[in-house]
C-alpha cells in the first residue's frame, strides 16, 4: 500500500520485515460464520413473506451465484430475465471486470418454489416506480410513512443532510393522504 500510494519500497526496511514476521507468528484467522443448507431451507420456509420476501430472494440470488453485495445492489430489472421454467441472471459491473450470469432453477427441494418466491418479489414492482434497480431499500419508504421526524430520518440513513429525508417525506403517499384529509 506505501508503495502504491507513497512511492515507498517496503521490501527495503528490512527490521521492519523482520518485526511484521515476529508479530504474526502462531496467527490464525477466523473462518467466517456461514449458513448450511438446513438453516437456509429452515429461513426460506419458515419466515414469513410479508416481512422478509426481498431478504429471501437477496439470499436466493446470493447463494445461486456467489454474489458480492455490491453486485447484488447493482442488479437492475433488465438483469433478470424471466424464462418461464427458470430465472437468468446477467451480473455486470463486477469485481474482476468479467460479467457473469445464473440461472435459478425451479428445483422446488423441501417444499421451496425458489422461482415463485422470486416472481412474488418482482410482482411487488410498481409500474409507475422512476429506477430500474431490482433490490429496492424500502426502510426508507416505510418510514416515510410512519410520520417520524427529520432527526429519526438522519439517524436511520446515517445522513448529515435533511434533504434526502425530506425527499422521501414529500414523496411519502401516507403523507399525501394526512394532507388531503386536512383539506377536506
Amino acid at each position: 500500500m506505501l508503495n502504491v500510494k507513497r512511492n515507498i519500497d517496503v521490501s527495503k526496511f528490512y527490521k521492519l520485515s523482520a518485526f511484521l514476521k515476529r508479530k504474526s507468528e502462531g496467527y490464525k484467522p477466523k473462518n467466517a460464520k456461514v449458513l448450511t443448507l438446513d438453516q437456509i431451507d429452515k429461513f426460506l420456509l419458515e419466515v414469513p413473506d410479508k416481512d422478509f420476501l426481498m431478504i429471501k430472494v437477496a439470499l436466493i440470488f446470493g447463494v445461486a451465484s456467489a454474489c458480492r453485495g455490491k453486485e447484488l445492489h447493482q442488479l437492475t430489472i433488465s438483469d433478470v430475465t424471466d424464462m418461464d421454467h427458470a430465472l437468468l441472471v446477467n451480473v455486470r459491473n463486477t469485481k474482476n471486470n468479467v460479467d457473469r450470469n445464473f440461472i435459478i432453477n425451479n428445483s422446488n427441494k423441501n417444499g421451496i418454489d425458489l422461482i415463485e418466491v422470486c416472481r412474488k418479489y418482482m410482482a411487488l414492482r410498481k409500474p409507475e416506480t422512476t429506477h430500474s434497480r431490482f433490490f429496492v431499500r424500502t426502510s426508507a419508504s416505510l418510514l416515510a410513512d410512519s410520520g417520524a421526524s427529520i432527526d429519526v430520518w438522519k439517524r436511520h440513513g446515517g445522513w448529515k443532510s435533511a434533504s434526502v429525508a425530506e425527499g422521501y417525506i414529500e414523496n411519502s403517499i401516507n403523507t399525501k393522504k394526512i394532507v388531503a384529509d386536512s383539506i377536506f
